[in-house]
């Protein structure tokens, strides 16, 4: 187990030793509540649509207005869609990223995929196999 100031306080490393998709998969899961593995085929779109479906991202020009927009997670059912205000980190980071890859996905694995991407990814920061559970 970390400690999770000690896991907040990776940001650093993060960012010098991962790369874009990966710094961004450890922003989605240290400065927002993390999720389960939602965040596998993310795209981002200049705007919402009520026709869109999947997990996606609203940009915007400010980056305090970029959201996340869920709509297929494990209790969706019960709480219907979930827009989240994305932290301007987490915009800038994706603004970045964007502009570098306009191919589509942001991380365009499946969520099986992504959950062992997340134990790599904080194995390499720390040393220890934290999955996306011990976040939560």
């Amino acid at each position: 187990m970390i400690p999770w100031p000690e896991i907040l306080a990776l940001k650093p490393k993060a960012k010098e030793i991962l790369d874009a998709s990966d710094y961004l998969l450890y922003l989605f899961y240290t400065e927002i509540p993390p999720l389960r593995a939602d965040f596998s085929n993310l795209k981002v779109f200049p705007r919402a649509l009520k026709s869109r479906k999947g997990n996606y991202i609203i940009s915007s020009a400010r980056l305090a207005n970029w959201r996340l927009v869920l709509q297929e997670y494990k209790t969706s059912n019960k709480y219907g869609k979930q827009t989240i205000a994305l932290p301007v980190v987490i915009a800038e980071a994706l603004k970045n990223y964007v502009s570098d890859h306009p191919e589509g996905y942001l991380i365009g694995v499946t969520e099986a995929a992504l959950s062992k991407r997340v134990i790599s990814l904080f194995n390499r920061l720390t040393g220890k196999n934290t999955s996306i559970n011990l976040l939560r």
